[in-house]
């Protein structure tokens, strides 16, 4: 806030003595500096405040300072609010003087959900009148209500593609009538965007109306994602945010499980390995074919393939051997198979 600041200029002029010069003397008073964007009247705090949540019955009461800026005394005339909910003073015809302060409180209805925003005019005989103090009153009642939330705890991989991953689903419980009150979500890490895909109501209780808040997920743009756990929190219309879940950020599985199998005689001659990351159409890369140990054997639909490996111990040339399979799939995406075998000891 800007502020002018008043100075008073003192003149002296002195006669000649026996031909002496003399001069002008000038000095300064500084004075209180009065803002210039007020009236005669200012209010500490210039916005009254209370959150319910930390107020009782009977102690609702909101404290103000008037400040009397102007060289006149200033008689209060009246107080008026825009809502019932804050209850006029008894300040009526008091006198503030010039630079002096009074003190006098208001006491305040809470509102039974969300936030209420009022005005209080304190009417006046100086400038600028009349002096305008917003009031902002938070329910005590915590609403929106969080009743279930479905996939709370959200798994993604990097390297997925994360609108194919579940979408969370939150219902909650808000004001009868009120429009949605869930007006965004936000995770704490820079890596996952959030976002709100559908809202629909789906009932009513005697709290309010019950809706479900389908939430999806998008990698962050620009943002290499790492490896963390990143919170949830939905955003509501009365500036307030809540907890709601989490995102798992992990490393992308290996296509095949498990990627290394060891084959024993006489005891594991064989072992099932699952292709995972569809679609599948997984293959033995051209010119690429398995030992004369080995035996393989594809088993299962293209969408949940599996290849059975198999070991065929009498053409083992040595107690030991090892080989590793490359194999690519329908999109020509490539992995390996590594394969041991270990023959009976001779």
């Amino acid at each position: 806030m800007r502020s002018r600041t008043p100075i008073t200029l003192y003149c002296v002029a002195l006669i000649p003595v026996l031909g002496v010069p003399v001069g002008v003397v000038l000095w300064a008073k500084v004075s209180e500096p009065v803002p210039t964007d007020i009236g005669s009247l200012s209010s500490t705090p210039a916005v009254g405040r209370m959150d319910g949540s930390h107020s009782s019955v009977g102690e609702n009461r909101l404290h103000f300072s008037l400040r009397n800026h102007s060289k006149r005394s200033v008689r209060i005339t009246g107080v008026t609010t825009t809502c019932s909910c804050v209850s006029e003073t008894d300040i009526e015809g008091a006198i503030v003087r010039s630079k002096e302060t009074i003190e006098f409180a208001v006491s305040a209805n809470m509102p039974e959900f969300g936030v209420s925003r009022q005005r209080m005019e304190v009417h006046h005989t100086g400038k600028g009148s009349p002096l305008v103090i917003p009031v902002e009153l938070r329910s005590r009642t915590k609403i929106p209500s969080v009743l279930s939330r479905r996939n709370e705890e959200i798994v993604v991989r990097i390297g997925n593609d994360l609108k194919a991953e579940s979408k969370m689903l939150m219902h909650t419980v808000e004001p009868p009538g009120s429009e949605e009150w869930c007006v965004g979500i936000r995770c704490d890490t820079d890596y996952v965007a959030p976002h709100i895909t559908e809202v629909k109501r789906t009932g009513s209780s005697e709290q309010g109306d019950v809706r479900v808040y389908v939430i999806g997920f998008d990698w962050a743009s620009g943002v290499a994602p790492q490896l963390g756990i990143g919170r949830l929190y939905a955003r509501f219309n009365d500036d307030s945010e809540l907890n709601v879940g989490a995102v798992h950020i992990l490393p992308r599985p290996a296509r095949l499980s498990p990627s290394t199998v060891q084959l024993t005689a006489p005891n594991r001659l064989q072992d099932i390995v699952v292709f995972r990351d569809p679609p599948c159409g997984w293959r033995i890369v051209a010119d690429a074919g398995p030992p004369a140990w080995l035996q393989l054997d594809w088993m299962g639909e293209e969408r949940e393939q599996q290849l059975k490996v198999s070991l065929v111990e009498s053409e083992l040339s040595s107690p030991f051997a090892e080989t590793i399979l490359p194999l690519v799939d329908s999109d020509g995406r490539m992995a390996e198979l590594e394969v041991f075998a270990v023959g009976r000891a001779k």
